[in-house]
């Protein structure tokens, strides 16, 4: 064997045994063009060589071509014998037509790789040399491959019952062209759902694609008018600032609306109540026109906020509440900040327990005082201790005035039994 073979064709001859020369037929359309001249690099056993290689392909994405190594002196040479590029594969067979060592017996050299994106191509090789079954890899080094654009793409446009598109089935459009679809509704339906490759979009009585480069699909389904519906409108929670620590903190009320049977609500970080009942975090149902409102428990940390998230058939709305800064005081806008201790937390103004802390709220809501006013807060306050003073003083005058008579009623007991003696 000439030795000048051997650093050469044991990378460069890129076979495998082939029982017949067979012409190919791409499985798939192709999606590149890789009729071209390029050069690639053969590695195999720590040897490295690289060949010219020309390429041509047709409609149908069938090789043919040839090369040869080293590149640019073609000593050893190969001639396609079957190929063909498939979606963004290419694959071929050759038959080695020199040198004599090559050609007796039949060098059969087989390529297989992949096309990237940019038209540069890698994969594997495998050749019957001399007997010998051996492997490697390549890639170009040189040359790419061109992206094929269709001339003509389809969007494949369905309705369900009670409805229709315009045009519908496979509609060719022109590469880089528009296509307008009409969507009509039958007589007391109207558009449930568009989906367009897969995803959903506004329901419209018509819909377009721009500039297509690319297959397409878009289906329509329809319903009933007036047929249930358990989606709510939007509602929105009024958020709550400089609210005490670790207060139960209520939120306003909103009203459910939109729906026409029953919907699904939930919430997180809280629990909310229905109508004034019961507050439950458990999963529940409502229905159009309940009251529902949200109560969390603020934050043990000043400037603190924590979240409260209600979701009606799919709509939410978060309730946040803020703890008032380090330093800063304020008097009570919800009775719930003064149960279970929260009347403690407030100075400004104080109060000595829950029942007046209740009282300063129930004053409020009736317009006779604001939090923006603090003398009418104060006013207010003042007012309070004074009648809940009054009223002690009251029990306690009770108390001596009993005390004093029962005192009087011991004496005669027992003056009287001093003369029966």
């Amino acid at each position: 064997m000439n030795k000048f073979i051997a650093p050469v064709t044991l990378s460069a001859l890129l076979a495998v045994t082939v029982i017949a020369a067979l012409p190919t037929f791409a499985a798939e359309a192709p999606n590149y063009d890789a009729t071209g001249n390029y050069i690639i690099a053969m590695h195999t056993l720590g040897s490295d060589a690289t060949h010219d290689m020309s390429l041509t392909q047709d409609a149908s994405g069938n090789l043919t071509g040839s090369g040869g190594s080293p590149a640019g002196a073609n000593v050893y040479l190969w001639t396609i014998t079957s190929g063909s590029v498939s979606s963004s594969t290419i694959d071929f067979s050759a038959n080695y037509t020199a040198t004599a060592d090559a050609v007796t017996p039949q060098t059969v050299l087989h390529v297989n790789g992949a096309i990237a994106s940019d038209g540069s191509m890698s994969g594997t090789w495998s050749d019957n040399y001399q007997g010998n079954a051996r492997t490697g890899t390549w890639e170009t080094t040189s040359g790419h491959a061109v992206p094929i654009v269709a001339a003509v793409h389809t969007i494949t446009a369905s309705a369900g019952a009670h409805g229709s598109i315009s045009p519908s089935g496979a509609v060719s459009v022109a590469n880089a062209e528009s296509q307008t679809f009409t969507i009509t509704p039958d007589s007391g339906y109207q558009v449930d759902t568009i989906t367009v490759d897969g995803s959903a979009v506004a329901d419209a009585s018509m819909y377009t694609f721009d500039n297509v480069t690319v297959n397409h699909t878009i289906a329509v389904t329809f319903s009933a008018i007036g047929s249930n519906d358990s989606t709510p409108d939007a509602f929105s929670f009024v958020d709550k600032t400089d609210v005490a620590l670790s207060t139960l903190i209520s939120s306003n009320k909103i009203t459910v609306s939109g729906i026409n049977v029953a919907s699904a609500i939930s919430v997180t970080g809280g629990e909310y109540s229905v109508n004034g009942g019961a507050y439950t975090s458990a999963n529940g149902s409502v229905n159009n026109g309940d009251m529902v409102r949200v109560r969390q428990t603020s934050s043990a940390s000043n400037s603190t906020s924590v979240n409260t998230t209600l979701t009606i058939g799919g709509v939410s709305d978060t309730f946040t509440s803020t703890t008032l800064a380090v330093g800063a005081t304020t008097g009570p806008t919800d009775k719930d900040q003064c149960k279970n201790d929260g009347w403690k937390n407030f100075t400004d103004p104080s109060f000595k327990n829950q029942g007046q802390c209740i009282a300063f709220v129930a004053h409020l809501s009736h317009g006779q005082g604001d939090n923006d006013n603090d003398d009418n807060d104060h006013g207010f306050l003042h007012n309070c201790k004074a009648f809940f003073s009054n009223v002690a003083q009251d029990i306690r005058d009770w108390k001596n005035h009993k005390g004093e008579g029962k005192s009087n009623h011991d004496s005669k007991d027992n003056h009287d039994g001093g003369e029966d003696d």
